[in-house]
């Protein structure tokens, strides 16, 4: 990717960017993060997803109310929505920039080795 990319990548995750942490309370499961970008604009999505190396580019219709114009995402978890993130974070503005943090900073992530509880034996 050129820095020209990079840059229109930044500029795109910063409008219009989407940085979680998931946490699903469920038993056996771990938090996950993730960075989302979602648009009616589909050639953006299409190109975002090329420079975010996703695997899937998703079109998400909204067939709640008739007007409403087709929506397409782009989305990318674990290993890879943490490298973007390390990425991008030097030139996000505040907000997102401790979203971002927050994400970073969560212990026991789905992508990372399992951190045994204290206590647990793990085999």
């Amino acid at each position: 990717m050129s820095d020209w990319d990079a840059a229109w990548l930044v500029g795109l995750l910063e409008g219009e960017g989407c940085f979680g942490l998931r946490q699903d309370n469920r038993p056996g499961r771990r938090p996950t993060i993730s960075v989302k970008l979602q648009m009616c604009d589909e050639d953006v999505v299409q190109r975002a997803h090329k420079f975010m190396g996703a695997e899937t580019a998703v079109l998400d219709r909204q067939t709640a109310k008739p007007h409403w114009s087709d929506a397409y995402e782009v989305a990318v978890y674990g290993v890879r929505a943490e490298e973007l993130m390390r990425a991008v974070l030097p030139h996000m503005g505040n907000r997102r920039s401790a979203k971002i943090r927050e994400c970073l900073g969560a212990t026991n992530l789905s992508h990372h080795p399992k951190v045994p509880k204290a206590g647990e034996v793990t085999l």
